[in-house]
């Protein structure tokens, strides 16, 4: 058996990412962070981190500010940040937490001396209030946590800006102080987040190339990519493209979800896979469509079968076959032959000043059809074994007798003249004529 061809068009089966093609991106990347100066003019804040771009065939029906935790092996701490004591955090709580989440840092010590501000929601909404004070709070801080509880309400009171420059709190639970320091920590080191937008673009921090290195850069990425595709509406069906990007540079592809997209990818990057890898992609290709065609025929119901069976005997058979196949004792009725002269034809019968042609009865033995008695000559009878206008005529009564289905003349029923005149001869006297004595009858009217 020949190979199935492979086509251009067609999804890859598994599902992963070149190593080398995404090692020669964040290459290229990290070149430009260092060519461009490492600041980006969207924020202001002198930040450019690598990030992961998924590009999504539909826009997810789930799409919340929630977002969904992901585990890195390294801590992607922000560019703007030039060492561990330069990285800030702010908690927001409620009204009621401030006093035991603050004394709860304080009794920490070291441990959480990056918590440097802990905010009410009463707190913001009363001297955060213009969009000028809202970015100098933003510019402040690197992270915000805030309790789960206030969530939703935290979306108007810090603005636009928060989520334009990808740093909209994060949701902690504050229900316990004993567990207070372990969920601080849990949320900042070796985490990312994945937030599902309203639209077909989702994008992931993996880090900055100022403090990881390459290396800790792909390690990042691909524990990233792992977790997002379950997290994401469709798993892989659903994403059409995975690029990189740093800061406001343009996006550089490492995946694709044809064939066709894959190669060309590859040739952007200047060189390509060996011809060993595509043969076994192949290959591993052909064993699982066999493995999926028995499959599918394992799971086939002996209904299924004996349809598919039927219509492979039918493929060869012309139309008049498969008639015969279906329905074989019924055979169609012969024209009735045109006599040469203009008027009657073979069979037909006047009655009431209509034109009836007789139906023949016909008896099959095998192929061959033999006519049998001709039933046109009784004129009190028309064989039918349907009702059709064409064959009743006045007179007749189309009903099941002891020559068959068909139409019979109706016999008017004949009375007994002797028993008639003796009923006219009985003694009636409801009428009008057996009241003799002339007295009326009183009663209803």
């Amino acid at each position: 058996m020949s190979p199935v061809p492979v086509s251009p068009l067609k999804t890859l089966k598994t599902h992963s990412l070149n190593p080398n093609l995404t090692t020669r991106a964040i290459k290229s990347l990290c070149a430009y962070t260092v060519k461009s100066g490492g600041s980006n003019k969207l924020l202001d804040d002198g930040s450019v981190d690598l990030l992961v771009q998924f590009t999504l065939d539909k826009v997810p029906s789930n799409a919340s500010n929630k977002p969904h935790r992901l585990s890195v092996p390294h801590r992607p701490l922000p560019s703007s940040v030039v060492g561990e004591d330069d990285y800030t955090v702010c908690i927001i709580v409620k009204d009621g937490s401030k006093e035991w989440v603050t004394d709860t840092v304080s009794e920490q010590g070291e441990k959480m001396g990056y918590v440097k501000k802990v905010l009410t929601l009463s707190k913001i909404r009363k001297d955060f209030k213009q969009h000028q004070q809202r970015r100098e709070l933003l510019r402040t801080y690197t992270t915000f946590l805030a309790d789960d509880r206030i969530l939703p309400m935290l979306s108007k009171s810090l603005g636009k800006s928060f989520f334009t420059a990808k740093k909209q709190p994060i949701p902690i639970r504050l229900t316990r102080a004993e567990s207070f320091p372990t969920t601080v920590s849990l949320a900042i080191n070796g985490s990312t987040y994945l937030y599902i937008p309203s639209g077909t673009t989702v994008t992931i921090k993996s880090g900055s190339p100022t403090h990881l290195s390459e290396f800790q850069l792909h390690e990042n990425v691909s524990a990233i990519v792992t977790q997002a595709v379950g997290k994401l509406q469709g798993g892989w069906k659903g994403i059409r493209e995975i690029n990189l990007r740093a800061g406001d540079s343009v996006g550089v592809p490492i995946y694709a979800r044809t064939l066709k997209g894959l190669k060309d990818i590859e040739s952007m990057g200047g060189g390509g896979r060996r011809e060993e890898e595509e043969e076994e992609e192949k290959e591993v290709e052909e064993k699982e469509e066999k493995v999926e065609k028995k499959m599918v025929k394992k799971t086939k119901s002996p209904l299924v079968k004996a349809l598919e069976k039927g219509r492979e005997e039918k493929k060869g058979m012309s139309r008049k076959e498969k008639r015969k196949a279906v329905q074989p004792d019924v055979v169609p009725e012969k024209k009735a032959k045109v006599d040469g002269r203009k008027g009657k034809k073979e069979g037909e019968d006047e009655v009431g000043g209509k034109k009836v042609t007789g139906s023949k009865t016909t008896t099959t033995t095998g192929k061959k059809t033999t006519v049998g008695e001709d039933v046109a000559t009784d004129p009190n009878f028309r064989a039918c074994k349907k009702f059709k206008r064409s064959l009743s005529g006045k007179g007749f009564v189309f009903k099941k007798g002891s020559k068959g289905v068909g139409f019979y003349r109706d016999v008017k029923p004949e009375v007994d003249r002797v028993w008639r005149d003796g009923l006219g001869k009985r003694g009636g006297g409801g009428g009008r004529g057996g009241n003799k004595g002339g007295k009326k009858k009183r009663g209803r009217r």
